[in-house]
């Protein structure tokens, strides 16, 4: 069987052409008119309305002619003319890949769940032209179009959504931001408020030295702020002068052996910390508060800032010139030289104990005193 419009060779028992898509209409002996079955007998008439009687002389107009080739319909039914589609004209065939095209940039661009249905649909029209269900193509065609406008316009309104809803909140975190920054600039000024008030309130006089206060360095003895104390001593005198011991760093109950020494922290009511040598000079261990204060270490970090005066044997202090000290101490039993600092040391020749100051080179200023009389113990 093959089709009235394009000639192509159809199956029997399709509905529509695959090539074309135009309808396809089995011939049976009911919709066959008499010139039909007589086709042996060609010829070439026509008649308009009713046929003549001469079935070799007579035009008719409507009604099919007995010529099987050369016959035409207008608005009939005819096995071997343009069949009727839309007013006679002939279905036009969809093509698939426009919509799989626009499908894809859907799903890649704008929305990918409502992309790949829009792909699933438009790969169906193709084939179900082919299978001739002309119908069944354009109801995916619809479909894939459905799918494909309203994932682009989906798409397009959530980047609209999600740029306004960045611009908002960079916008916050900007205004976030700056509002910090003000907040820190009035925490600044009060700080600075602060700091010069406290300032204010820590600068004190100047501290002379205390007439208990030794003139030799083998006094051993030192004075903090207004209280003067004679190596050794025990722990309690060293806490009158309003010093505690520093237990970040070591604990009260921490041991001592015996005939052994620890630097240990003491530190004032403000968290000014000092450096004391504390010795063990018993024949068992011992804690801390058991032992005694040997000595002191003292740099000029330590009273930089003024809160704390530590005043050596004949008022000696850090930040003094080393030609000061030697005239109240006498010269140095020992002198090194060094790239960073220069030493001068003072030795006891009756014990182990001594006195050292380091000195910056290029000014000659002292910059540390370290006092140790552990030996008398």
């Amino acid at each position: 069987m093959k089709c009235s419009f394009c000639g192509n060779e159809v199956e029997k028992g399709m509905k529509y052409c695959p090539l074309c898509g135009a309808e396809v209409k089995e011939e049976t002996p009911e919709n066959q008119t008499p010139e039909m079955e007589n086709h042996d007998e060609p010829n070439n008439d026509y008649s308009y309305g009713q046929s003549s009687s001469d079935p070799n002389g007579g035009y008719s107009y409507g009604q099919n002619n007995s010529t099987p080739n050369s016959s035409f319909n207008y608005g009939g039914q005819s096995g071997n003319g343009y069949s009727q589609f839309n007013n006679g004209q002939p279905e036009k065939q969809i093509s698939g890949t426009p919509y799989i095209i626009f499908s894809i940039l859907v799903t890649l661009c704008c929305c990918l769940p409502l992309g790949i249905v829009s792909i699933v649909y438009a790969s169906k029209i193709n084939s179900l032209q082919n299978a001739g269900d002309y119908e069944g193509a354009k109801a995916a065609a619809k479909k894939a179009k459905i799918f494909m406008i309203v994932g682009a316009v989906g798409g397009l309104i959530a980047s609209v959504g999600l740029f306004a809803t960045g611009y908002i909140s960079d916008s916050t975190t900007v205004q976030t931001v700056e509002n910090m920054l003000d907040e820190d600039a009035d925490t600044t000024d009060s700080r600075d408020d602060v700091t010069e008030t406290d300032d204010k309130e820590t600068t004190k006089e100047p501290v002379t030295a205390n007439e208990d206060l030794g003139d030799s360095w083998k006094s051993y003895t030192v004075q903090i702020n207004d209280a003067v104390v004679t190596f050794p001593c025990e722990v309690s005198k060293l806490e009158e002068t309003g010093l505690t011991l520093d237990t970040d760093d070591k604990s009260e109950d921490y041991v001592i052996n015996k005939d052994d020494y620890e630097l240990v922290y003491f530190q004032d009511s403000n968290a000014n910390s000092l450096m004391f040598i504390v010795s063990n000079k018993t024949d068992s261990a011992k804690t801390i508060k058991e032992c005694k204060v040997s000595g002191i270490y003292v740099d000029e970090y330590d009273v930089e800032d003024g809160s704390l005066t530590v005043i050596f044997p004949g008022n000696i202090q850090v930040g003094m010139d080393i030609s000061d000290v030697e005239a109240k101490w006498g010269e140095a039993s020992d002198v090194y030289e060094g790239e960073y600092s220069d030493t001068y040391s003072w030795y006891d020749e009756d014990t182990y104990n001594y006195c050292t100051v380091s000195v910056d080179p290029e000014t000659k200023k002292v910059t540390m005193i370290d006092l140790d009389g552990q030996d008398l113990q």
